[in-house]
């Protein structure tokens, strides 16, 4: 068994402070294993030599400006997504207090609740990503029969919980899009159509495009 604990969080009891030990290699098994078969015939001899392992480390800037550095995921300011900040947003936002203000709302829904912590902890298990920009824009039909407007364009830049632009190889981002009553095909210079949604709304399937985007 090997690897590093990132950051893990204890709580003693109820009211006490928070310990976190960071960045600590995990190392166990250590020893000497012999086989052997009956009537004394060894079957092979093997040593397990303790190392530090080279495990993938998250992305924690050199120098930390706190909360202006804007991490992904960072609540309390070191500069890094860890377990640590579930913990932090639990005692800060829901409790009453401040933190840094970008990841107040990480699940972008006007408002801190739980439902932010849940999608901080699937975020640190690689299941979420942060969603560190978006826009969209909406340009105007010019002539023609329609009488509605012409090309949607939606655009979302995603961050990884290692605070790296997403690379899109295991992400998948659906935009629901919402028409007046009418009967509309829709054409898609990038991205696919990827069904209707329970109330009637197109589900559009981003294509990726490269940093992030």
């Amino acid at each position: 068994l090997s690897g590093t604990i990132v950051d893990f969080v204890t709580l003693e009891s109820e009211g006490a402070a928070l310990t976190r030990t960071r960045e600590v290699p995990i190392i166990a098994g250590a020893g000497k294993l012999s086989a052997s078969a009956p009537g004394g015939r060894r079957l092979f001899q093997s040593e397990l030599l303790t190392s530090r392992p080279a495990g993938r480390q998250r992305r924690q800037l050199q120098s930390c400006a706190g909360c202006a550095e804007e991490v992904a995921g960072d609540v309390d300011g070191d500069c890094a997504f860890t377990s640590f900040d579930l913990a932090a947003y639990d005692a800060v936002n829901l409790d009453g207090g401040s933190t840094c203000a970008h990841s107040s709302d990480p699940n972008l829904d006007g408002r801190s609740s739980a439902r932010d912590v849940y999608y901080l902890l699937t975020a640190l298990a690689g299941k979420s990503r942060f969603v560190t920009s978006r826009a969209v824009t909406h340009h105007p039909f010019n002539g023609g029969a329609l009488d509605i407007g012409g090309a949607l364009i939606a655009q979302v830049t995603l961050t990884t919980d290692a605070n790296e632009l997403d690379d899109g190889s295991r992400t998948n981002v659906i935009f629901e899009i919402e028409l007046p009553a009418g009967n509309y095909t829709p054409i898609f210079e990038s991205g696919s159509l990827n069904g209707t949604s329970v109330t009637g709304h197109w589900l559009a399937r981003a294509a990726y495009k490269g940093a992030g985007v």
